[in-house]
C-alpha cells in the first residue's frame, strides 16, 4: 500500500494532468533543453514512476549518426519483436536519450511515432538545444520545431540557477496549454511541486 500512496502522490500525477491524461499509448513526445540541465533525470523519474507501478519501460541511449539510428531502430523494433513473442515482454513505455535531431527529417521521427503507435507504449525522447537555436511562434526551439507536428507532447526545461522548470509547449492538440508548477530540483534531480 506504500508504494500505491507514494505513485499516487507523484509530483508526475500533476504533469499527467497538465498534458490532459499524459503522453497516452502510442504517442510520442520530447523534452528539450540546454546540455546538463536535467532531460535524462527527467526521464528517469518518468521510467521509475510506471516501474513502480508495475508497467514495463525499455531506456535506450545512444550516441551515434542517423543512419546509425535507423539500423539500431530497425534492431531493436526486431528484438522488442522477438521478447514478446518468446517472453511476452511488451513495454508501456519507451524513453530515449541522445537522438540527434538535427539531422532528422520529420520522416524519421514519425517513423518512431509509428513504432509507439504499433506497440501502444508511450514514447519519450530528448532534445539537446542551444541557446541560439531559433524558435516557432510557440516556443518550441530547434532542432524539433521543423519536426513538432510528429510530437504529440513538447516540455521545454530551463535551469534559473535554483531549480530546472518545466513547460509544456505542446499539448497533444490543445490550444490550451497550461503552465507547470514543477521543477526538477538541482541538487537531488527529483521532480517536485512548486508552491
Amino acid at each position: 500500500m506504500l508504494l500505491k500512496e507514494l505513485t499516487d502522490r507523484s509530483p508526475l500525477r500533476v504533469f499527467e494532468g497538465s498534458i490532459h491524461g499524459g503522453l497516452g499509448a502510442g504517442n510520442l513526445g520530447v523534452v528539450v533543453a540546454r546540455h546538463g540541465v536535467g532531460k535524462t533525470a527527467f526521464l528517469v523519474d518518468i521510467a521509475l514512476d510506471d516501474l513502480m507501478r508495475g508497467r514495463r519501460v525499455l531506456h535506450v541511449t545512444i550516441g551515434r549518426t542517423i543512419d546509425h539510428v535507423r539500423e539500431y531502430y530497425d534492431e531493436i523494433f526486431h528484438d522488442l519483436a522477438m521478447l514478446r513473442e518468446v517472453m511476452g515482454f511488451v513495454p508501456v513505455a519507451i524513453v530515449m536519450d541522445g537522438y540527434e535531431f538535427a539531422q532528422a527529417s520529420l520522416e524519421d521521427v514519425q517513423a518512431l511515432a509509428a513504432i509507439a503507435e504499433q506497440l501502444k507504449c508511450e514514447f519519450w525522447m530528448t532534445a539537446h538545444t542551444h541557446h541560439t537555436d531559433p524558435r516557432d511562434d510557440r516556443g518550441i526551439p530547434e532542432p524539433v520545431a521543423h519536426l513538432a507536428e510528429a510530437f504529440a507532447v513538447i516540455v521545454h526545461m530551463a535551469a534559473d540557477g535554483k531549480a530546472v522548470h518545466l513547460r509544456v509547449l505542446k499539448d497533444h492538440d490543445n490550444p490550451d496549454v497550461r503552465d507547470l508548477a514543477l521543477a526538477l530540483d538541482p541538487t537531488t534531480m527529483l521532480l517536485r511541486q512548486e508552491r
